[in-house]
């Protein structure tokens, strides 16, 4: 039996607690809870919008932004929402 524990089962930025690289961040709050607004998402990370999009262009799907292809960004009517590509979805799933 494996001991090895997802830590999105686990997140909660407003734990005290809470001191965890903001990529990282990003990608655990994703994978609890895909298809989050950007200003949802930088709230909850505690970041500015500025720098939320930053992590967005080294994370995102943009090859010509050298981007990972980790989180990609959809518009809905107004709101931008992100969600976890495939690839992010393999690189953020247990065991």
């Amino acid at each position: 039996m494996s001991t090895h524990n997802n830590p999105a089962d686990h997140f909660d930025p407003e734990s005290p607690d809470f001191d965890v690289d903001p990529a990282l961040a990003l990608l655990q709050l994703l994978a609890v809870e895909d298809g989050q607004s950007i200003h949802r998402v930088a709230k909850r990370l505690g970041l500015e919008i500025s720098q939320l999009q930053r992590l967005l262009t080294a994370l995102g799907d943009n090859p010509q932004l050298g981007g990972l292809d980790l989180i990609e960004q959809r518009r809905d009517g107004e709101r931008t929402l992100l969600f976890l590509t495939e690839r992010g979805r393999v690189l953020c799933a247990p065991g």
